[in-house]
């Protein structure tokens, strides 16, 4: 046990219920934007995605804003944020919103169209030839693209989209209570002009993502699936042949609106087993017919062709004569060659514990969650509150916790004050922040595994297991690896990983799925060994801060923002550090604990407590209503104050106060800018800090 553990005074204060409120902070999030991933990236078997690998699309789905009609009641709580769905002089699909009189335009974010392409590269040296021993496709790429587009939600399902609510279904698909599931979930608005008008900013298209997800994943078949997989498959290749995406103007949206039409079309016969090859190439007929007569209905919105935003003088034969030429015998080639999701088995893998809980927080505080019954914000708070009273989260917390509470109590002394006790709180303090930083091993858990599963599927599993409340032996679903402790007093159990992989993680390379769970296993477990604790960066953040802040250290300060800025970019993490760990917990400014911070961010606080005083109606003021600041942001501040006392030269991880103009908010990356925008005007309203010194 540590001995400084006691050394605070903390009579009077329920210290475990102050530690889990402080933990809950730390996990909450109020971001406007939620993520709906979307695209065969997620809606199809993790089988499928790694035998054709296909880009991931994500909508940015603002929370803060919906659309209606003009008709529409809105509850008195949306009342401020909502804008006007005008379709004059638009193309059906697509819409203006108007804000007034005024149309809203290209969006809140900075970048050039109307969506944003990223490139997710695939390390060469090792992740892409493990791949490679999957599926041969994976050794022919070296990235892969992330789409992403900013979109509102249209609660009410739109009038143009009506029809497909009364539509006569022949062979019962979807059933009612799906239709009505789909409909009560309403649809977006993505920032997408029509193609015939790519620089009207002003136009939105509608969006049935969600809708898409509800029905592939609620009641397509496994065979359904397949077929669909199949097509993705064949398409593929033809636009290899074409040249690539660029040559050719087949999507994968196409095979999709095909397909989603014959699963309403088509009996169920059509679908079984045996008749795979023969389906599929009816399908491809299908599809050859809609290409010549240049109209694929929207499947929500059938008087909508997605295809009439093709020039007129498009050249379409040579797609047409390459889809022509597979036969049934090319298409049983491929069969043969490509597996079925649902004839494989359950398998396990073990994920490191340091990963899991990183990995569900930003998935619950970022994934659009909406049920129809369940509010969104509801749903968010229940799953943080989870995570944060869970056994697993993170026990060096409570080092920090401890070490802030010394902070506390050292900046109520002044500084020629009984300097025994000053002194005694200092090396407390700092023997307490070295500890939050020190690298525990806390096991690994231990999860089912079904390559049939879609990502949201696994996602799903992986939530059961953070919900999971007591101990599971291994011969259920979820089974824990090694328990991590509640508390800092008691050691870390710390399990033979290899001598783990051995006794309970046999795989046999007799099978498919078991040689790629092995493959998976590899790279959960070395590719994805961290230097570093999972919050290393908010507990540097607030160490660096007690130097800079309560001891006025500023050299320490400075080497310890330097020691944190190499590990966020340590070239062995594969960039897990910038995704999940540099904002995986935040730095809170709290007004009760306005001690810790310097002058300057004790004045910014308190505009936007001001603000927030005469803009809300706080029913609980002695709640902690955090303004979260990313931690990395923080340790980026904290190094540019003690660069500027110190005369030394900013390196690019810090601040340029001069740029305060170009300071945006940017909705998509909130927390983020905003951060930016808070910290920069601190740094703006400092005088000369070399003064200090």
């Amino acid at each position: 046990m540590h001995k400084t553990m006691t050394s605070v005074d903390l009579k009077g204060c329920d210290f475990a219920k102050d530690y889990f409120e402080f933990r809950k902070v730390l996990s909450s999030r109020d971001e406007p934007i939620r993520h709906l991933p979307c695209g065969s990236f997620f809606e199809l078997p993790l089988l499928y995605v790694l035998s054709n690998p296909t880009d991931m699309d994500i909508m940015y789905c603002d929370t803060t804003i919906w659309a209606v009609f003009d008709h529409i009641n809105v509850p008195a709580r949306h009342a401020r944020n909502v804008l006007t769905i005008d379709t004059t002089d638009c193309h059906i699909g697509f819409v203006r919103l108007r804000n007034g009189e005024e149309y809203l335009n290209n969006p809140y974010y900075d970048h050039k169209g109307a969506a944003e392409v990223a490139k997710l590269p695939i390390p060469i040296t090792y992740v892409r030839p493990v791949l490679g021993m999957i599926y041969h496709r994976w050794l022919d790429i070296d990235t892969l693209t992330k789409d992403t587009v900013y979109a509102l939600r249209c609660p009410i399902w739109p009038q143009d989209a009506s029809e497909w609510i009364t539509r006569k279904r022949l062979n019962g698909w979807p059933t009612k209570n799906i239709v009505e599931e789909v409909v009560k979930g309403g649809c977006h608005l993505v920032s997408k002009p029509h193609g015939k008008n790519p620089n009207d900013d002003t136009q939105w298209r509608y969006s049935f993502s969600q809708a898409e997800t509800i029905l592939i994943h609620n009641t397509w078949t496994h065979v359904q699936k397949y077929i669909y997989h199949l097509l993705r498959i064949i398409k593929g290749e033809i636009v290899r042949k074409c040249g690539g995406k660029d040559k050719t103007f087949i999507s994968n949206y196409y095979i999709k609106t095909l397909m989603l039409w014959k699963c309403e079309e088509k009996p169920s016969a059509f679908w079984e087993e045996r008749n795979i090859v023969t389906s599929t190439r009816e399908l491809l007929l299908g599809f050859i017919e809609k290409l010549i007569e240049r109209n694929i209905p929207h499947y929500f919105m059938p008087a909508n062709n997605i295809m009439d935003d093709l020039p007129c003088n498009a050249d379409i034969d040579n797609e047409i004569n390459l889809i022509c030429s597979y036969g049934e015998g090319d298409i049983l080639e491929i069969v043969k060659k490509e597996p079925k999701a649902y004839q494989v088995d359950n398998g396990f893998i073990v994920i490191p514990n340091y990963i899991l809980y990183p990995l569900m927080s930003k998935f619950s505080y970022n994934l659009y969650l909406s049920k129809n019954n369940v509010d969104d914000r509801q749903m968010q708070e229940s799953r943080i509150l989870t995570i944060s009273s869970s056994n697993y989260f993170f026990p060096e917390l409570e080092y920090l916790y401890r070490g802030i509470l010394i902070h506390l109590q050292l900046s109520k002394l002044n500084k020629d004050e009984n300097p025994k006790r000053r002194e005694k709180f200092i090396t407390s303090a700092e023997g307490l922040f070295d500890l939050s930083i020190q690298k525990l091993d806390y096991g690994f858990t231990r999860i089912r595994l079904h390559l049939g599963w879609s990502a949201s599927e696994i996602y799903q599993q992986l939530w059961s297991l953070c919900e999971s409340k007591q101990d599971q032996n291994r011969n259920t679903a979820l089974c824990s690896g090694s328990r991590v402790p509640m508390t800092v007093c008691t050691s870390c159990y710390v399990r033979d990983k290899d001598d783990y992989l051995c006794s309970c993680c046999s795989f046999s390379q007799s099978r498919m799925e078991t040689r790629n769970l092995t493959i998976f296993q590899t790279i959960m477990l070395n590719l994805l060994t961290l230097p570093v604790n999972s919050t290393y960066f908010v507990c540097s953040a607030y160490r660096a801060n007690f130097f800079c802040n309560a001891l006025c250290n500023y050299r320490k300060a400075f080497d310890l923002c330097l020691e944190a800025h190499k590990q966020l970019t340590n070239p062995s993490d594969i960039g897990l550090h910038e995704y999940l760990f540099a904002e995986f917990l935040p730095f809170p400014l709290i007004n009760e604990w306005y001690a810790l911070y310097d002058i300057y961010i004790q004045i910014i606080l308190g505009f936007l407590t001001l603000h927030g005083t005469i803009t809300i109606s706080l029913t609980d003021t002695k709640r902690m209503s955090p303004v979260n600041i990313c931690s990395v942001q923080y340790l980026n501040y904290i190094y540019t104050r003690c660069c500027r006392i110190l005369n030394e030269p900013v390196k690019n991880f810090g601040f340029d106060c001069k740029r305060l103009w170009q300071t945006k908010i940017n909705i998509v990356r909130h927390e983020s800018t905003f951060s930016k925008a808070i910290l920069r005007t601190a740094l703006y309203i400092t005088p000369d800090l070399s003064a200090v010194v």
